[in-house]
């Protein structure tokens, strides 16, 4: 600003201060507290506040504390939301004894009775399980004519929630109401939560049905409440519906509900299925900052510390995700920073943890990372399971390895690990693309014989492969014996069969596969009623070619 003759002034240097603290840049910010005194700035109880709410939020308490001592020394007198930032970064680094002390020394300098300040603390009791204390410091509020507010019954209601008191919980909750203040959705999901910890799941409708009694829709964090809970109690196809359900009302699963799938999905053994929903859960809306052209681990290990709540496990699986959402925007040197950083910390890399980096590694195109990851695997006594493998031997085909990809997947058995659907479909699939129909139908065969039965996907695969060589009356072939397994066409399916007409100018063929897709209720009215207008180019270029072999098939 100087440069260009405009000399900042106290706001702008605080505002300063504050964005540097946000992003954990505490040395801008005291770079910027010293250039404040330098050019004869006043530093104010605004700039104090910015730079111990940056310590806090980094878990710098100790710092935070000697930071509040020179603030005293200098003459700065803390307002109520520094009392109440030292104290919550007190309670949250678990140091509740020294909290309280602090809380008791600003009392007696008269600072700390606002409603903020008790707040504060009421949270933090609350989250040590401390109900008893938190309600006795309610009761000295309305004594030191401090009426407790929404925040405060709130913080109580959801308190008891967390231990399973619901009657306590009903019991604030009507106090809170008779007093004026109406429910929340916030107060909702408490009990959502609380009834889910008591056990009490017949419950769970009626809390629905008052709330939309009262007009308040379930936002995310109401489903989120609803997912986990199904999800601790192993009703995975209710949590899964959950998830559905809000996706159709608009609403985005945040990584709390990404976390608490793919948790349920691995205690059930279902590890395909945790990594499918990997892939179709993680995106980087998820988590805060994921996609900014520098990661701040920082920032993202606050969202997750806040979302965990506490819970190793949860925390554990959220790293893994955005480690491998991190993978997934091919963002493997930020990947591996965070996977080595982690580990300095005291991270326990799992086969989770393993399988999210091999994965996103392979998927970018970076195979010869995923291979040394798997060795490294091996190196600290983990053991590849079939989803590793899988990844692996998707990596090599997507880089053109197809060689490579065969040759691994023949040394699985020799590894104790049967190859399962995904495995040979990706195979299918890189030796359809390659032109290796044979093999393919090979591979399909030897399928069935171990016992696995090709799914819509196999057979949507080898029937593109047959399309788009003009094999159209083997692929015709190939949809019956699909139908006489039990296996029913999908939408791709058939719309791969129109192509392959397409190619060949078949338009009574067409017809007919459209039939047969009207009858099956998969004609949306959004496919074009003319395939050979909406794709003349294809129709015209490809007819001569496909002539020779449909001669006699079309």
């Amino acid at each position: 600003m100087e440069g260009v003759g405009v000399r900042p002034d106290t706001y702008s240097y605080n505002s300063l201060v504050d964005g540097y603290c946000r992003k954990g840049l505490m040395n801008n910010a005291f770079e910027t507290y010293d250039t404040m005194l330098r050019n004869g700035f006043t530093v104010t109880t605004l700039t104090y506040n910015a730079l111990l709410k940056g310590f806090c939020s980094l878990g710098l308490i100790d710092d935070a504390l000697r930071l509040w001592f020179f603030m005293l020394k200098k003459g700065v007198a803390p307002n109520e939301i520094s009392c109440s930032t030292l104290l919550d970064g007190f309670f949250k680094a678990g140091k509740t004894e020294k909290a309280l002390n602090l809380w008791k020394e600003t009392l007696a300098r008269g600072l700390a009775k606002n409603i903020t300040t008790f707040n504060t603390v009421i949270n933090g009791l609350c989250k040590i399980e401390r109900m008893s204390e938190a309600e006795e410091l309610v009761d000295r509020m309305k004594e030191w004519r401090c009426p407790p507010d929404i925040i405060t019954y709130r913080t109580l209601v959801s308190g008891y929630c967390k231990i399973g008191d619901m009657d306590r919980a009903t019991h604030i909750m009507n106090e809170m109401e008779n007093l004026g203040f109406a429910p929340t959705v916030e107060l909702f999901n408490s009990l959502i939560t609380g009834h889910f910890i008591a056990k009490q799941h017949g419950k769970l409708n009626g809390i629905l049905f008052e709330m939309s009694t009262r007009g308040l829709s379930p936002n995310t964090v109401t489903y989120g409440a609803l997912i986990a809970g199904w999800c601790k109690e192993g009703d995975l196809h209710t949590a899964y519906n959950l998830y559905f359900e809000m996706v159709e009302k608009g609403l985005t699963p945040n990584l709390f509900i990404c976390s608490a799938l793919v948790s349920c999905f691995y205690r059930k053994g279902k590890v395909d299925e945790a990594n499918s929903v990997l892939q179709n859960l993680v995106g980087t809306d998820m988590i805060p900052d994921i996609s900014a052209p520098r990661l701040e681990i920082g920032k993202v290990a606050n969202f997750i510390d806040t979302v965990a709540d506490g819970n190793h496990h949860s925390a554990k699986i959220m790293w893994n995700i955005v480690i491998f959402g991190l993978c997934k925007l091919g963002r493997i040197e930020d990947a591996k920073n965070l996977f080595a950083d982690l580990k300095s910390k005291g991270f326990v890399a799992d086969n989770f943890t393993y399988s999210s980096l091999i994965h996103g590694c392979s998927a970018s195109g970076f195979v010869d990372v995923a291979f040394d990851l798997r060795d490294t695997m091996l190196s600290v006594g983990l053991t590849p399971n079939i989803v590793t493998y899988n990844s692996l031997i998707y990596g090599l085909c997507k880089s053109g390895e197809l060689s490579r990809a065969v040759n691994l997947f023949k040394k699985l058995r020799t590894k104790g690990i049967c190859p399962n659907a995904i495995t040979y479909n990706t195979l299918i699939d890189k030796h359809c693309k390659d032109g290796y129909i044979t093999e393919a139908f090979k591979l399909k065969q030897r399928m069935i014989e171990e016992g696995i039965q090709p799914t819509v996907f196999t057979y949507s695969i080898l029937i593109n492969g047959l399309c788009t060589q003009g094999y159209m009356e083997e692929a015709i072939k190939l949809l019956d014996q699909m139908i006489e397994n039990n296996v029913d066409p999908n939408y791709v399916t058939y719309w791969t069969l129109i192509q392959g007409y397409v190619r060949c100018g078949n338009m009574i063929e067409i017809s007919k596969i459209y039939d047969k897709m009207h009858i099956r209720g998969l004609l949306s009215t959004n496919v074009p009623g003319d395939v050979k207008q909406s794709c003349p180019a294809v129709y015209n270029q490809n007819r001569n070619t496909c002539q020779m072999k449909m001669h006699n098939q079309c």
